[in-house]
């Protein structure tokens, strides 16, 4: 019975799970403001038609108040959408379900009070396919339209005729079902291709070997951290004399060598929060920001002493000890992040001339705070 339960919350999210979607909810809210940013131009025309219509036509006329109120609200969500610019996520949420209860509310005054005697073909197409427009889980999506169907069966008898009143009513249950397994589908397509975009986008950030982020990674996180620390601390690391060592004991014991250095780097940002990138060959950079810019000077040497003191296997045989040579400088205020770079490289050099296996700051570094 569990398993069938989860089953079904899985199928309701597309075959995914609910951490899936939290992990995911930027690309979602991107989509989903992308189509309301689409469909309200688009309903606010609809409207305006109608509006034009009702004053235009004799016969609408008195329907002429309801469509302005609603063309109104809908200039008023475009507007708000418009100089909101970058929207929450819990905003956008809200939007979407507001447009969806005014969306079929409108179809279903359409269907019921403004058309008694003729069929609600607007609210059928639109409960069958506006679910399919945004990305939701599928049980969120069709308890709205559920209780949407009801209100509209309820106008549906107190405004149609009989006969339109329960084929309107058969059709929505139809389109309900008939759209519950089709929007999930749907859904099930594009948390797919969401997996696969995020799986590749992390094979395209990290580096295969250590599973640390590569130099795209580390562009990345440099875009989005950097210009806002006035805190930071960058350290480069080298691992010592790693082309002979390669060399002598071949590209498979390098490898290992490589592994064996990121996953000591690995367990210290881990515990301290640090930024770790592998920059290239047997380079790799760590970056501390806030409060732990300072904390990272302090574990510098302890990596350095944590990697010197490893042993480890290559090709069922001891290896030799590692030892890396760690170079660091501290953030200047209205420093580029080029800058920082060329000094905490530097320092890298500095740590090479002293002998390696040590660790040495860039002399113009700005004092500790």
């Amino acid at each position: 019975m569990k398993g069938m339960l989860e089953n079904l919350k899985r199928w309701c999210y597309g075959g995914q799970d609910r951490t899936f979607f939290a992990a995911q909810q930027q690309a979602i809210h991107a989509y989903n403001c992308k189509m309301i940013n689409g469909l309200l131009p688009l309903m606010t025309v609809i409207l305006a038609c109608y509006l034009v219509l009702s004053v235009a036509m004799p016969s609408l006329s008195p329907y002429s108040p309801v469509y302005l109120v609603y063309f109104i609200i809908l200039i008023l969500m475009s507007v708000f959408f418009e100089i909101k610019g970058r929207r929450s996520i819990s905003c956008t949420r809200f939007l979407i379900w507001l447009f969806f209860v005014l969306i079929y509310s409108f179809v279903t005054l359409i269907g019921t009070a403004f058309g008694p005697d003729t069929p609600a073909v607007m609210f059928i197409v639109f409960l069958l396919t506006m679910p399919m427009l945004i990305i939701a889980p599928v049980h969120h999506t069709y308890t709205l339209l559920s209780v949407a169907l009801v209100a509209f069966s309820i106008a549906a008898v107190r405004f149609k005729t009989p006969l339109y009143a329960q084929m309107d009513m058969i059709h929505g249950i139809t389109c309900l079902v008939l759209g519950f397994f089709l929007c999930q589908r749907v859904l099930e397509s594009r948390i797919s291709l969401l997996a696969s975009n995020e799986q590749l986008s992390r094979l395209s950030k990290y580096d295969a070997l250590t599973e640390l982020p590569n130099r795209r990674g580390l562009d990345e996180f440099v875009q989005q951290a950097y210009p806002a620390c006035e805190a930071l601390t960058l350290a480069m690391i080298d691992v010592d004399n790693f082309k002979e060592y390669n060399d002598t004991l071949g590209h498979q014991c390098g490898d290992a060598a490589l592994t064996a250095v990121a996953k000591t780097i690995q367990q210290h940002t881990a515990e301290s929060g640090f930024f770790a990138a592998r920059f290239g060959g047997e380079e790799f950079v760590l970056i501390g920001t806030g409060c732990s810019a300072a904390n990272l000077e302090t574990q510098l040497e302890t990596i350095r002493a944590d990697i010197c003191s490893q042993k480890f296997l290559c090709q069922n045989h001891l290896a030799d000890r590692l030892t890396v040579s760690i170079g660091f400088a501290r953030k200047k205020p209205g420093e580029e992040f080029s800058d920082l770079f060329k000094r905490a490289d530097d320092a890298l050099y500095l740590a090479k001339d002293a002998g390696k296996n040590c660790v040495r700051t860039s002399p113009d570094s700005p004092p500790q705070e």
